[in-house]
Order: C-alpha cells, then structure tokens, then sequence
C-alpha cells in the first residue's frame, strides 16, 4: 500500500517540510535515507527515531544499545507519526506524519511537495539557518550588514551573491530534491546488476569524475549549497579544468583505460574470514551491522553512498556470509558470527585453495542449492576458458549468470582484454571442483 508521508523540520522560519509518498513496507532503516535525501542531510553523521513521550518513549536506532530497537524491525505501515532525530549532537528533528493511504498508483519514493530550502548541515540547526536568511535579506536589500552574522553566513556558503544567497535560504529546486529521492530508490529497489551475461566493470569516465569530485570537498560543498551551481564559475572553472585533462584541449583525445588489478580469491576469502578473528555481534534481527557489511562491501570492490549499508543492501554481502557459513569457516555462537575451527586452519594454511576445496564447494551448494550448482560446473568451466563444452545443445541453467556474478565478486573471473579470465586461485578451485564431478580439467 502506498501512503503519504508529510515531513517536517522543528523549528524551521520558513517552514521546510517534505511530502513523499512511500510503499508502507518500507522500513525505518530504509526510510531515514528519504528523509535525508528529501531533506539534503548528507547521511554522514548518527540519527534515530523516537515514538511517545515520558515512560512511553521508545527509540528505534541503527545500531540499537539496551533498551532500544533495531530500526529495521519497525515498517511505515505501523505507524501513525514519528520523530526523527538526525546527528543527536544538532538540532535536527523531523516529525513525519502519515497523512493517509494514497490513490497514486506508480513508483515509490515519490516527492509530491517541496516547501522551504534544503537543510545547512553545518548549522547544526534551523535557527542559525533563520538567522542566515535574515542577514542575507539584509545584504539584498543593500542595508548594512550584521558583523556578528554576516561573517558566519560566508564562511557557511559558497561564494555567491546575496540574491543567490537568499535564494539558497528560502526555497529549493524541486526537480534536485526528486533527483536525489530517485537515487534512493535506485539504492533500496533497484541495486541489482542488468540482467544478461556478465561483463566487466569497466572504468569509465563517470567514475573518474567522481572521484575527482571526492577530492575537491569544496566543489561537493558548491553542488549542495549553491540553488544554480551549473552558474558557479569555480564550478565551472574546475570541470573544465577536469575535462580538459581527460580529453585535452579540444576533446579530440582518445581517453586510455586502465583496468585495476583482478581481486583474487584467495586473498578475498582469507580476508572476508579474518574478518571475523573477532566475533562480530549480529543485530536483533540476525543481520549483520553496518560496519561489518561496510568492510565486506569495500573488500569485494563495491561503494556505498547514501544512508547506511545493510545486509540487504548488496547481495553478494549476503552471498558471501552464506558462502562462508556454509563452508564451515565461521560459525555462530552467543548471537555473534565468529571465525570456526576450521576457518582458523584456513587462516594458516599456505595454500587454502588446495587444502580447503571440498569445504569451498559445500559453500557454494549452500548459495544456491546443491543441484543447482552442480548444472553450472560444464558451463563454469567452457565460461573460464578451462574446458570446452561437449558437442551437442548444451541448455544454460537459470542461475548461472548469478554463479558466475558471485564467483567474479569473490575474485575468481575477471574480464580481460579478449573476454572472461580465471585468476590463478579461482582457476586452481574451478579444477577441484571438475575434478569432484568427475570431469576431466
């Protein structure tokens, strides 16, 4: 059911408010990264929800301490109004309320209003933003500026003209705020791979300008601030300085890849299992928390923006703990994942692959099904140029793009120049694996 969701900053002169439609099975987890998005929060910093008052009050937290829940037990459909509380240590307080079960039938999140500005995080709360748009109303109006504030306003914004200022502090572009929401649901609904044969991540030049997006704070600070950053002339100034870096002069030049060296998949798993040398205590749910599925995110080579990554958030997080479970070499224990015995002895052989192959194919049965993995083995091995199918029509299983996307995650393919390549560990365990059904390799 989709319902609508009025959002509301305390405290804010001019009232800044949201309204969005949602899908009421999204939970709280999910829903703090709209309510960033819809407000311009950056998502950096800590925040929790609160229901009732005195006695009554309840917390619901990312990462809950005694007493509180886990936000991601609690959906938008149990609720009636809520308090959300970004960076604890601000003033920032959003009362979102349910207005009613909407008629609108399409995709969600869905911004169906945008009142005030975008938040100035750095404010740490809506009445230093009051204060700005006062002063810079005053500087407009070419009165005299307030030498107490004035000096706070710009060092707080980018360099713009008071008219732009004042613009910043009142209203925000609607298309921007839906832009934002859209990535979101990209994030929560969408953040699949395109279905089809697998193929590499190439670099491209999107990622390189982001990157040199990430090392110039001050033009992110630009983008966020500024209601017309596509004027900002420092903005402009370093794109065309980017640019003309990457393609040269007059954009004529041929752009040169480089491809990153192929993760491994020996040293992926050695790592994914020290991971967890020390116990790594699971939420209330069973989940695994933010900062575990952040470092095995970042181990198979995938970025998070945006909000806090979960266990859902990428599938081959979830793979991989099944993966490592199912082989035996981490084991629950006291509500925490911890390494095994087993996993211990992984951790010190020389050469894991051979001494721990059997264990290594049970973890895969345990991703996808005994039988299901075992019609991909031909097909894995054609696919990772080892061994040639037999002649004849050979029909692909229906999981194999998802074998194959999991194996090249954990560093066993990687896509070369001329196609598909075994790394050296992948290979080795592919032969095992052969060589266990029978096949020759």
């Amino acid at each position: 059911m989709i319902v609508t969701l009025l959002m509301t900053l305390e405290g804010s002169l001019p009232e800044i408010s949201r309204c969005v439609n949602v899908d009421d099975s999204m939970d709280l987890g999910e829903l703090s990264q709209v309510i960033d998005a819809a407000f311009g929060f950056s998502g950096a910093a800590t925040h929790l929800y609160a229901t009732g008052s005195g006695e009554f009050r309840h917390i619901f937290a990312e990462i809950p301490s005694a007493g509180e829940s886990d936000e991601t037990e609690l959906t938008v459909a149990r609720i009636s109004e809520i308090t959300y509380i970004y960076d604890p240590t601000a003033n920032w307080t959003v009362q979102v309320a349910v207005l009613g079960e909407s008629q609108l039938d399409g995709p969600t999140p869905l911004l169906i209003d945008a009142c005030g500005p975008d938040i100035v995080e750095s404010a740490n709360g809506p009445e230093l933003m009051t204060k700005f748009r006062n002063e810079a109303r005053r500087i407009a109006a070419g009165l005299p500026p307030d030498m107490e504030v004035t000096p706070l306003l710009l060092s707080f914004l980018p360099v713009m003209s008071p008219e732009r200022m004042l613009q910043r502090l009142t209203v925000v572009d609607p298309v921007s705020v839906a832009t934002r929401i859209g990535f979101v649901a990209e994030e929560i609904y969408f953040d699949q791979p395109i279905p089809g044969m697998p193929d590499v991540d190439t670099p491209d030049l999107a990622h390189e300008f982001e990157d040199f997006l990430d090392s110039r704070p001050e033009l992110r600070q630009i983008m966020q601030d500024d209601p017309n950053p596509d004027l900002n002339p420092t903005l402009l100034s370093a794109v065309a300085e980017f640019f003309e870096d990457k393609l040269g002069p007059d954009g004529s030049a041929t752009y040169r890849w480089t491809v990153a060296a192929p993760l491994e998949l020996a040293d992926v798993l050695y790592n994914a299992v020290n991971l967890f040398s020390e116990p790594v205590v699971l939420t209330k749910t069973g989940n695994l928390p933010v900062a575990a599925v952040r470092m095995l995110a970042e181990l198979l080579g995938r970025k998070h923006t945006g909000g806090q990554p979960r266990e859902n958030t990428f599938p081959e997080v979830r793979q991989l703990r099944q993966f490592l479970e199912g082989a035996g070499l981490i084991a629950l224990g006291d509500e925490a994942l911890q390494v095994s015995e087993r996993g211990r002895f992984f951790l010190q052989s020389e050469d894991p692959i051979a001494d721990f192959h059997t264990e290594l194919l049970v973890g895969f049965e345990a991703v996808f099904g005994k039988a299901e993995f075992a019609e991909n083995i031909e097909h894995l091995a054609d696919f990772a140029g080892i061994r040639d199918l037999e002649p004849g029509w050979h029909a692909l299983p229906e999981s194999f793009r998802d074998v194959v996307m999991f194996i090249r995650q954990i560093g066993g393919f990687y896509t070369g120049p001329e196609g598909p390549v075994s790394t050296q560990s992948g290979e080795a365990l592919l032969r095992y694996i052969l060589r266990h059904y029978g096949y020759e390799s």
